[in-house]
């Protein structure tokens, strides 16, 4: 039961950085991150993103019906791209490192008319954001090895520092890093910001969680990193 309540939070913890996203764009009903027409996105090279590709909802023709879609790269040897399960979604595979300009045109069934949009992907290759990660002084940055990280480890202790440093150019994202834990007892939930250097207290029979957002202020790469607590 205890292994399937771990599943079930470690499932929730993904949603809830899906939902987040790691552009800092708004995550559509389309189940892509939501950009407008000649939007300019950075998409991180990892295994993940190569074999499932990065999902896009282009927000401006979100609500119109269409027919002859077509998606294209100018520079396919960076990232290819194809059209996903609704009309104004599209799937970015990134390839290499580097910059293509993303196509998206169709016919608006209503007027008949071509409708167009576009937008510039940057390639780049991942880097860990952190050169110390330490809860309770025990490092895990080198856990983390893409874009998105989530582990799951035990800990005896009721009292936990966190303690990071980040490498250059990289920045703490407020709005999506916190501390969280959820009393099944109780069904009560609290969220804490993130600090470093502070301390934060696990109770017994209780869900809990770090979660850290990333931005990189030079190339625009983002990365979300979270920790499961078990005691």
């Amino acid at each position: 039961m205890k292994n399937n309540l771990r599943k079930a939070f470690a499932a929730f913890a993904f949603a809830m950085i899906e939902a987040i996203g790691f552009t800092g764009t708004e995550v559509k009903a389309g189940g892509g991150f939501g950009v407008t027409n000649k939007f300019k996105e950075t998409v991180t090279l990892t295994k993940d993103n190569k074999g499932y590709g990065v999902a896009f909802d282009l927000v401006d023709v979100s609500n119109g019906s269409y027919k002859n879609i077509k998606v294209t790269s100018s520079k396919k040897s960076v990232a290819t791209i194809e059209k996903g399960g609704l009309n104004e979604e599209i799937i970015v595979y990134p390839k290499k490192a580097g910059t293509t300009k993303i196509t998206w045109t169709a016919t608006d069934e209503k007027t008949n008319k071509e409708v167009k949009q576009t937008g510039t992907i940057k390639v780049v290759k991942f880097e860990n954001p952190f050169s110390t990660l330490k809860i309770a002084d025990k490092n895990y940055a080198s856990k983390v090895k893409k874009d998105l990280s989530v582990i799951s480890t035990k800990t005896g202790k009721t009292k936990l520092k966190l303690k990071y440093k980040l490498k250059k150019n990289w920045k703490l994202d407020k709005n999506g890093s916190y501390f969280s834990t959820y009393d099944t007892s109780t069904g009560k939930s609290k969220i804490q910001s993130i600090k470093t250097g502070k301390t934060y207290t696990i109770k017994k029979n209780s869900w809990t969680s770090f979660q850290i957002t990333l931005k990189n202020t030079k190339t625009g790469a983002s990365a979300c990193f979270t920790i499961l607590l078990n005691q």
